[in-house]
């Protein structure tokens, strides 16, 4: 018969198997439960969305905190200018959506000053270099560099 010390520690050992296996791509950023990569390409916020879907990701969604600080160090060791991330309000000027669930901007906001502020129609999400890294609205057909997530578990069924 098995012991109830030798099941947690088989359940132990599986455990930390599945943390050795969940590991992200090369070239791409571990954090929490997802991996992140960089787009160098200067693209507008749509081509960089499609560029993402590639690699069955999608433009960065921001949570908490202290995601928005690990996606901000990456941009700022990346790109000085915009770096487009997955939010939009082209369906409903100012309800603010992740483009690749629909789902409200609410948990986390990171606004620089002013912002958003729909200025000449902008309705594409993007961490700004010129306002520390902080989120600001740009027109979606500007070129900007992106940053791609993908869910671990998405990784580790590849």
């Amino acid at each position: 018969m098995i012991s109830l010390t030798s099941l947690v520690f088989f359940a132990y050992i599986v455990s930390l198997s599945l943390d050795v296996l969940a590991q992200c791509n090369p070239g791409w950023y571990h954090f929490a439960q997802s991996c992140y990569a960089y787009g160098e390409s200067m693209v507008t916020f749509a081509a960089a969305e499609e560029m993402c879907k590639f690699y069955s990701a999608h433009l960065a969604e921001i949570d908490s905190a202290t995601e928005n600080n690990f996606l901000k160090s990456i941009a700022r060791n990346k790109s000085s200018g915009a770096v487009w991330i997955g939010g939009t309000d082209v369906f409903n000027e100012g309800t603010w959506l992740w483009l690749s669930t629909g789902h409200r901007i609410f948990n986390f906001l990171d606004w620089a000053p002013g912002q958003p502020d729909d200025s000449a129609g902008e309705d594409c999400l993007g961490l700004y270099g010129v306002s520390n890294y902080q989120w600001n609205d740009f027109i979606c057909s500007n070129l900007g560099t992106f940053i791609c997530e993908i869910e671990l578990t998405t990784v580790n069924k590849k």
